[in-house]
């Protein structure tokens, strides 16, 4: 009865409203329709549920294919259910079943979260959340890289993070038919930091999910946001999102769309009611806001758009902007989860148009590859007209004829059986096919001559070959000549095949041009007709494609030319582009031995200043010095005035060349050398000698400035032949007053000032084992810090002024 009564209402509600008939008709329209559409579970047994472990479990089996949810399920603390990895289901709601979770923790919240799932269609359920609180929790339904989804008069409330979410490359999802709303009051203080998060539908998570490039393709239809929906209606990251014919009319609302990151939407014929901002463009990093035919009531905010969005690939019926408001609202059929059963679509069902008639004749039942046939349909429609008629090889459209009498010529390149049918389309778009007739297309022979060559020398033949046949006809331009499979060609000539095959069907070949080639020319040339030992001679053939050389009998090169190092009696084989040969005359070779090449030097190195005479074995006509890669003298004697490594090349009258193995010489450089008088290793630098060796009495360094005190270098401060203990000593005596050291003892540096003395010229420093620890000079100022390259211990220091030699003591620690 309520059923009956609902049907009568709908009927009188509006008249407009049977405009939606065509939008509803238990089918996917949208973004949904493309990637191979949606099919859900089919007509799999479904399986009612009616607990949570029972929904649970359907859900989360692959195998099961349709579920239907019976009653009210409320879910447990921490209940959500993650159905993941899985395609091809159907979820519907039956009348007034709900699903509710209470649970408003942060991993415990939302209803369904479906991952890396495909194809599935969800109809006619209700979710309803806990109320908003925002803890970064979780929605009533979350889509995470899912594809292929139909969602359709389903009925989102109190969704605690959102209502319904789509994000992680998720694509191809169309929304139709739904209702978002808030009932119940927003809870405050949560960590994310709304107090009022009643934020219904977020496509795409971050402006750095970039995977979501290219993806989020969602297209929502008839839907309705509804009292207390406060933003996100939807918020949009990346995804081309279609959004038609929708209603807006939260009287709480903040802001509607909102076109974020990369987000390019298409808003069209939806209605506005009462709501602000109702196309927010945020940012402005959006890529396109397209805006056409809605209508904004009673709105603040912005209402155009920006740019050129998308356009669809899919068509899409459109309802007037003006009948919406009536078709979502409608509360027997309208957004929501309104339907009465699982086979319902809806407000109604359109009227019945009854399908049109074909039938098809062909011209011929078989035919050769090649051959036109046609095809005649003769189509009726008995409460319409018939706008077209296809006409199908199997599923492939060969053609269309739009008027009587339909007609289409086809010519089939492919062979087999063809199943022909004319699909007649009437003014409604019903369609009615014919009986499917088939014609047999037979092959045409494959019609080719093959030969070994395409042409042949003075003397020869070529066999012609045919491809298969039942018969053949040969001819040599217009001339036939043979009716074998093979034609032996003993003559230039423009030859052809026709082959004709057991289904009579023939077919000619193309032309097979043949030649008669004349016999090549075969000549060696050479610079010369003999050649050194170890060197070779090149000999060349006559033009040709291929060579053959041959030193007597035995084969030895393949190439246009040869060289050769060995002697004999050379003849090359010549085989044109023609593949006809021919043979040279001999060539005969011989070989000429090498000189002999010797250099002669008595000793290896001469002295610096001096020469080495070198001598080259004799019998050459000429010769070549080399000092390295330099040349140098041309006769057999040669004087080395310079270290190297030397050669001589010797050319003997016949022109042979031999180089003798390298010869080193090496010019002693002269040095200085300091006389060591005190035998302690360094030389007086007043008195030296140049010689090529170290002479007795000299060293090779100098720097004793004490040529005759075997312990001392330089002279130091108590000169030479005195230690250093003695001067120290007799010249030190107690710390001067006129010295001011601080700090005394000291860690790392101490100061030394001068009291009325001028300034400081030089310090020199007197380890307690009276050897110079550290010597400064040219200092010219009254203060002086030392000490910092001193080991710890005490020290005796020298201070020379202006005017005086003054000391005083330190000690490091």
């Amino acid at each position: 009865m309520r059923r009956s009564i609902r049907l009568l209402l709908a009927s009188i509600v509006l008249f407009t409203a049977t405009i939606a008939h065509s939008q509803d008709q238990c089918k996917v329209v949208g973004w949904a329709t493309q990637n191979g559409s949606v099919t859900g579970g089919g007509s799999a047994t479904p399986k009612v549920v009616s607990t949570y472990a029972d929904l649970k479990s359907a859900l989360t089996t692959a195998s099961v294919k349709v579920v239907h949810v019976q009653g009210t399920i409320t879910f447990p603390t921490n209940g959500r259910i993650t159905i993941q990895d899985q395609s091809g289901k159907t979820i519907i709601g039956l009348p007034n079943s709900k699903m509710v979770s209470v649970d408003m923790t942060a991993s415990g919240s939302g209803i369904f979260y479906i991952k890396r799932c495909t194809n599935f269609i969800m109809r006619n359920l209700t979710f309803e959340g806990p109320g908003a609180y925002d803890t970064d929790g979780n929605d009533n339904l979350t889509l995470e890289n899912c594809q292929n989804f139909w969602v359709d008069h389903c009925d989102f409330r109190d969704g605690m993070d959102g209502n319904f979410d789509i994000k992680t490359a998720s694509d191809y999802i169309s929304v139709t038919w739904c209702k978002f709303s808030y009932l119940k009051p927003p809870k405050a203080g949560g960590s994310g930091g709304s107090n009022d998060h009643r934020y219904t539908n977020l496509i795409g998570s971050s402006d750095g999910a970039t995977g979501d490039d290219g993806k989020l393709r969602v297209t929502f239809q008839y839907c309705w946001w509804g009292q207390g929906c406060v933003e996100r209606m939807p918020r949009v990251r990346f995804g081309k999102i279609h959004l038609v014919n929708n209603l807006f009319n939260s009287t709480v609302s903040n802001s509607c769309i909102r076109a974020g990151y990369k987000a390019d939407l298409l808003i069209e014929s939806n209605v506005f009611i009462g709501v602000n901002k109702p196309i927010d463009l945020y940012q402005n990093d959006f890529k396109a806001v397209t805006e056409r035919n809605n209508i904004f009531t009673n709105t603040s905010g912005n209402t155009k758009g920006s740019g050129t969005s998308f356009t669809p690939p899919y068509s899409l019926t459109v309802s007037a902007a003006s009948t919406v408001q009536s078709l979502v609202t409608n509360t027997s059929c309208g957004a929501g989860a309104t339907l009465e059963g699982p086979t319902q679509c809806g407000c109604g069902t359109p009227p019945v148009n009854q399908p049109p008639t074909a039938t098809l004749n062909s011209s011929a039942s078989s035919v050769c590859a090649g051959t036109k046939i046609t095809l005649t349909a003769t189509a009726n429609d008995s409460d319409g007209s018939i706008s077209k008629v296809d006409f199908y090889n199997g599923l492939t459209l060969l053609g269309s004829d739009n008027s009587s009498p339909y007609t289409y010529e086809y010519t089939s390149g492919s062979t087999g059986m063809l199943s022909l049918k004319a699909v007649a389309t009437d003014n409604s778009n019903a369609k009615g096919e014919s009986s499917v007739i088939t014609v047999t297309v037979s092959a045409l022979p494959t019609a080719t001559i093959t030969s070994a060559s395409s042409s042949f020398c003075e003397g020869e033949s070529v066999v012609l070959t045919s491809s298969s046949g039942s018969s053949y006809t040969w001819k040599n331009g217009t001339t036939q000549v043979g009716t074998g499979s093979t034609y032996t060609a003993k003559t230039a000539g423009a030859y052809t095949v026709e082959v004709t095959n057991s289904n009579g069907c023939k077919a000619t070949s193309a032309v097979k041009q043949i030649y008669v080639n004349a016999l090549p020319t075969a000549i060696i040339t050479a610079p010369a007709s003999s050649f050194c030992e170890g060197a070779s001679i090149t000999l060349t053939a006559s033009s040709g494609s291929s060579y053959r050389w041959l030193n007597g009998s035995t084969q030895v090169g393949t190439a246009s030319t040869y060289t050769s190092n060995a002697a004999g009696a050379y003849t090359v084989e010549i085989t044109d582009a023609n593949g006809c040969k021919a043979t040279s005359q001999v060539k005969q070779i011989s070989i000429n031995a090498l000189p002999t090449a010797i250099i002669t030097a008595p000793p290896s190195s001469f002295c610096e200043g001096a020469s080495l005479i070198l001598t080259a074995s004799p019998g050459g006509a000429s010769y070549q010095w080399y000092e390295g890669q330099s040349k140098k003298g041309v006769n057999p004697l040669y004087e080395a005035k310079s270290s190297g490594t030397y050669t001589v090349e010797i050319t003997d009258a016949n022109g042979c060349k031999a180089t003798s193995v390298p010869v080193q010489i090496a010019e002693v450089p002269s040095a200085v050398w300091y006389q060591d008088t005190d035998n302690d290793g360094q030389g007086d630098a007043e008195n030296t000698l140049s010689a090529c060796s170290q002479p007795a009495g000299y060293v090779a360094t100098a720097g004793d400035e004490c040529p005759n005190d075997p312990n001392k270098f330089v002279p130091g401060n108590c000169g030479c032949n005195k230690s250093e203990t003695e001067c120290v000593t007799s010249t030190i005596g107690t710390i001067n007053s006129g010295i001011s050291v601080s700090p005394l003892p000291f860690d790392n540096f101490t100061s030394i000032s001068l009291k009325n003395k001028g300034n400081i010229e030089s310090v020199t420093i007197i380890s307690a084992s009276g050897a110079i620890a550290e010597k400064i000079s040219g200092i010219h100022l009254n203060e002086i810090h030392i000490g910092e390259t001193l080991a710890p211990g005490f020290y005796s220091v020298i201070v020379q002024t202006e005017t005086e030699v003054i000391s005083t003591k330190i000690i490091k620690k």
